[in-house]
């Protein structure tokens, strides 16, 4: 993400905290039992039917295809419900309300507990308004509501925030998965050990199994779970100019090659690459994604390859990460062992 975008992401945030200042009943309602499912499920509630189509084109619109190498599967997955069933909605980690201010009914009823009457004379003057709620009914659950007397200003006000829906959607999901795996439990003394030995760290759920730590000399280690099979490696390479190597595909992808044929005792298919850019962990980053398949057994899949530039110590990371799940949804599982590199750290632990 660009310093611009995440200004930008940072000023949202702040307005959407202001505009929640004087909110009623937060504390009381928090609970300590978090949300379930998984963090690309998101309910969504419409207070007005007419509103169903116009409201699902908009979201459709931040809901890109992600490639699994032969199949694709959406970034989220969305569930709608009408306005009488929106406490069905209340267990997911994401939720969106699109109400139709003056129609009365449960759910305003449900958002003018939820809101401050100044955030609600704020929002239902003019063309109305978006904001968001942190934790309205468990840990770690993120709240949209968007509102307006008129359906054709609601859809626009949708429209006009979509960007910043899916921004949050993407950034604080991350932040809530990290926070899930800490309350689950890391690897005992991973994060020293690993600063001592290689100088940098990652917050590995203890789920996870250290399963090679630089094998044959090879710079590199990995981290395995089962059911369905997924792997976290990380291998490193001396570079003198580690910004500038972020820029040479070649010399990146001779770094993931070398990370699964010495740690996987795999084979890459370049006609599956695609390439784009990230950050990971606030620090600019290469992203690879394509297909590996096994020298050892009949297996492959995809994976997701994120390179970092060291430059205090001249190296470029690459942190793999990969699934091999036949016939099983992945976007769950990455999205999982995303939010695991966005612990990342060059910097000594605190």
């Amino acid at each position: 993400m660009s310093g611009l975008r995440r200004a930008a992401l940072a000023c949202g945030v702040l307005l959407a905290f202001l505009q929640f200042s004087g909110c009623s009943g937060g504390s009381t309602r928090h609970a300590i039992v978090s949300s379930v499912g998984p963090y690309g499920d998101v309910a969504v509630v419409i207070s007005d039917d007419a509103l169903r189509a116009g409201t699902r084109d908009v979201l459709d619109m931040i809901n890109p295809d992600v490639s699994f190498v032969l199949k694709s599967e959406k970034y989220l997955r969305f569930d709608f419900f009408p306005e009488h069933r929106w406490q069905d909605a209340r267990n997911y980690r994401n939720i969106i309300y699109v109400v139709r201010w003056g129609d009365g009914g449960g759910l305003q009823r449900e958002v003018e507990s939820l809101l401050s009457d100044q955030t609600q004379q704020q929002m239902t003057r003019g063309a109305g308004g978006l904001v968001y709620l942190d934790d309205p009914y468990f840990k770690n659950q993120l709240l949209f509501v968007a509102i307006s007397s008129d359906r054709n200003s609601l859809i626009s006000v949708l429209n006009g925030r979509k960007e910043y829906i899916a921004e949050m959607l993407r950034e604080r999901s991350i932040a809530r998965m990290i926070d899930d795996h800490r309350h689950q439990g890391l690897l005992p003394g991973n994060v020293a050990s690993l600063w001592r030995e290689h100088a940098f760290s990652l917050e590995i759920p203890a789920t996870y199994r250290p399963n090679q730590d630089r094998p044959r000399g090879f710079d590199g280690l990995e981290w395995i779970r089962n059911d369905p099979t997924r792997g976290i490696s990380v291998a490193w390479r001396a570079s003198d100019d580690p910004a500038a190597a972020l820029g040479d595909r070649e010399f990146l992808q001779r770094l993931r090659e070398d990370l699964g044929r010495e740690l996987h005792g795999e084979e890459l298919h370049p006609e599956s690459f695609a390439w784009s850019e990230e950050t990971v962990a606030g620090l600019p980053a290469v992203k690879l994604t394509g297909a590996w398949s096994s020298r050892r057994v009949t297996a492959g899949g995809p994976f997701w390859s994120y390179f970092v530039a060291d430059a205090r110590r001249g190296r470029v990371l690459c942190l793999d990460l990969l699934v091999y799940a036949p016939d099983r949804p992945k976007m769950d599982y990455f999205r999982r062992m995303r939010a695991i590199l966005g612990t990342l750290s060059l910097e000594p632990p605190r």
